[in-house]
């Protein structure tokens, strides 16, 4: 569990990790499991999920199998 100085449980980094979970079973489901996958928490658009490694064919795949969340999804 990430804490944080205090000792508290550090819920940015919690929900970080639980997205970047997610989005790795949805695609690995897809059959895209080597694939980079980070999670960031950004002021103006919330939950943020970015997935590298992606090539043109896969890329609909991924972004189609990530739809359903209700993350931000970047995917270079």
């Amino acid at each position: 569990m990430p804490v944080t100085a205090v000792g508290k449980i550090f819920k940015p980094r919690l929900r970080e990790d639980a997205a970047e979970h997610a989005a790795r079973a949805a695609l690995k489901a897809v059959g895209l499991s080597s694939v980079g996958i980070q999670a960031r928490t950004e002021n103006a658009r919330g939950l943020v999920v970015r997935v590298a490694g992606l090539r043109e064919p896969s890329r609909a795949a991924a972004l189609a199998a990530l739809e359903p969340f209700s993350f931000v999804v970047e995917a270079d």
